[in-house]
């Protein structure tokens, strides 16, 4: 990729971030550094139809809107495939997950999205939009991670993150010790999914156990 496209790239991302109160994924010096050319890559958007106003206070069009909420979920992504699958380190997932960003093609995003068992969030907890294959059944890979509840029973599975709306459900896991990075092992599913968390045996109903997602076991 041409180093101004990219530089258009981080511009929507900036815009799109500052639009929603987050803060650039690189972090305000390392981001800064993209922005030499500010007014290069403000002109160049513009032509494009992704950004209006000025280069001082640049605006998203609908278009440029997709582009770089797209753009925002491929790095989340390559976020979670960096930590859950190959185990990159925190000190450098931010660096490489903008260099994948760039380059995924949005069939390889959702490829990753399956992969990952449609992850609804990244490793620190920031949303991750849905994609096509998340509203279908698009299912071209096999998942590695899985709900507890299709893990192979008496496996260990470490969990990489729980899946749910509501936050009265994430605590009362939290509580009992459920929460990503922790190990635990599906017992039985019947007549109540039992996992056993360390030494502790754990009777979770159906629809709460199934919000836990683990790492499938050889994956």
């Amino acid at each position: 990729m041409m180093e101004n496209e990219k530089a258009i790239d981080h511009l929507l991302v900036k815009v799109h971030l500052k639009n929603i109160g987050e803060k650039h994924h690189l972090g305000a010096t390392e981001a800064e550094s993209h922005y030499e050319e500010m007014e290069t890559a403000f002109q160049s958007g513009v032509k494009k139809g992704f950004l209006s106003g000025s280069a001082k206070s640049p605006q998203l069009t609908a278009q440029g809107e997709i582009i770089a909420r797209d753009l925002v979920r491929r790095y989340r992504l390559a976020e979670r495939l960096l930590s859950d699958v190959l185990g990159v380190d925190e000190s450098v997932l931010g660096r490489e997950a903008c260099g994948m960003e760039h380059a995924l093609s949005p069939g390889v995003a959702d490829a990753i999205c399956t992969l990952l068992g449609h992850p609804p969030v990244c490793p620190h907890g920031k949303p991750i939009d849905p994609g096509p294959c998340c509203r279908g059944a698009w299912s071209r890979v096999p998942q590695v991670v899985v709900s507890i509840l299709e893990a192979e029973p008496g496996s260990k599975n470490k969990i990489v993150f729980v899946r749910s709306s509501a936050s009265s459900n994430i605590d009362r896991l939290s509580d009992m010790g459920i929460v990503p990075g922790a190990e635990i092992v599906l017992k039985r599913l019947r007549p109540v999914p039992t996992i056993e968390l360390g030494e502790t045996l754990l009777a979770i109903e159906e629809d709460l156990a199934k919000q836990i997602y683990v790492r499938r076991r050889g994956a």
